[in-house]
């Protein structure tokens, strides 16, 4: 089971927060096994790109590749 962490995940955005240093939006992305998340500040208006390389800069760097993403 430890080789199992962040290899299925899920992923969301909670939009229009109070600004925080500039921030209004979270991406929260929860490794769907161990229960464990990560929450990175962005702005309203992120794109696609910039969301991407956002997960790669948290994410991906630490834990590779997932297996599944779940997002809605």
């Amino acid at each position: 089971m430890p080789n199992a962490r962040w290899k299925i995940i899920s992923t969301d955005f909670v939009v229009k927060l109070s600004k925080s240093m500039e921030f209004t939006t979270v991406i929260i992305v929860v490794d769907s096994v161990f229960k464990r998340a990560y929450f990175i500040p962005t702005y309203t208006m992120v794109t696609v790109e910039n969301a991407g390389r956002l997960f790669l800069h948290h994410t991906w760097k630490l834990y590779s590749l997932s297996n599944s993403i779940v997002s809605d």
